[in-house]
């Protein structure tokens, strides 16, 4: 063959493809061979894979922009959201040395008289307990922290996050605002939530709490104290002749004088609650059984002695049955409370106005 180039292909027919295949370049004496199936196969999927690498870090590469672009604009937002609230201040730091660098609102000058030079330069740590450590731990977490400042700091709330807009990774920022209206309402809230509107006295519910976490750990209360704890059980003797005779204005009447005799008599360790209706029930702290039958006779003759005014010429007067039971680490609360009402009811039967101590 006298062609320039003469090429020669070798093959070999597979089910599935070449198998061999040589090129030769007669006149330059070079001889190609290329490779076998399989090394042709590994070839095309090392390509493969390269292709896929290369889509899945773009992709990576775009949602990180993404993600950095929506981080800024979080951060923006949250600034503007706290900003808005008004009296809030805003502190910037190195989240490492805990230095403040930059400080925006009024609230450190308002409560604290503490002006924005005082302010950056200073530790974090001057202004709030919490360890840096935990805003580490908690990264974009925000968290509540304590405040070291007096007076009322427990009234302003503080809020830390770690701060990843304009000026970097290692930065923090903090939250401080006013919120001593919500605060006082939330109080209020707390507090009628768990107050007999009419008696002010804890209702059943912040009563069956109190003695629940009295009874968690009675035994350590009555060592530091040297007393015993007892419930007393109280209702009103006839108290629906009350309501029938003189109307429910003067029966209310007859209820708020004989809570103001159980408070009177309960002590500063003392709880005192509306059980229902006419029946109260009250924790007091005493050396012994004798003396706390003793204070609530007490209660009973206050009580007894009370006149309640009907017309501004004529009085009632009323009674009350008690019965009292110890509080136990061996026994539930809640069954003392019972032995307690137990004890009252016989109280009853025995002909009332009296107090029964409950006994096995």
């Amino acid at each position: 063959m006298n062609n320039i180039f003469s090429l020669q292909f070798k093959t070999r027919a597979l089910c599935a493809g070449i198998d061999k295949a040589s090129f030769k370049l007669n006149d330059a004496g070079i001889f190609y061979s290329a490779a076998s199936k399989g090394t042709f196969t590994l070839i095309v999927c090392l390509f493969a894979f390269v292709s896929l690498v290369a889509a899945a870090a773009i992709v990576l590469l775009c949602l990180r922009c993404k993600a950095s672009k929506e981080t800024k604009l979080h951060d923006e937002q949250i600034i503007h959201m706290f900003k808005s609230q008004g009296n809030t201040d805003i502190l910037w730091g190195d989240l490492k040395t805990g230095k403040i660098v930059s400080k925006s609102g009024n609230v450190l000058q308002k409560k604290w008289k503490i002006t924005d030079s005082e302010v950056v330069g200073i530790n974090i740590l001057e202004i709030f307990k919490n360890d840096l450590r935990t805003i580490e731990e908690k990264n974009l977490v925000f968290f509540e922290a304590d405040m070291k400042l007096e007076p009322a700091a427990s009234l302003f709330p503080c809020f830390i996050r770690r701060y990843t807009y304009k000026t970097g990774e290692n930065t923090f920022m903090a939250f401080l605002f006013d919120v001593t209206f919500e605060k006082l309402r939330e109080n209020e809230l707390s507090r009628m939530a768990n107050t007999d509107y009419l008696l002010q006295l804890l209702n059943r519910r912040a009563m069956d709490t109190n003695l629940k976490e009295i009874s968690s750990n009675l035994n350590d209360r009555e060592e530091k104290t040297g007393k015993k704890h007892y419930v007393l059980m109280f209702d009103l003797d006839n108290f629906k002749k009350v309501n029938d005779n003189y109307g429910h204005d003067i029966g209310d009447k007859v209820l708020i004088a004989a809570s103001k005799c159980i408070i009177k008599n309960a002590g500063e360790d003392g709880l005192c609650s509306r059980w229902g209706g006419e029946e109260f029930l009250a924790m007091i702290c005493a050396e012994n059984d004798e003396k706390a039958v003793a204070v609530a006779q007490q209660i009973l003759d206050d009580f007894s002695s009370t006149g309640i005014h009907v017309t501004e010429r004529n009085k009632i007067y009323n009674t009350v049955s008690c019965g009292v039971a110890r509080l136990s680490s061996d026994v539930p609360y809640h069954k003392s409370i019972a032995n307690a009402d137990d004890a009252m009811y016989k109280a009853k039967l025995a002909g009332k106005n009296r107090v029964v101590l409950f006994t096995e």
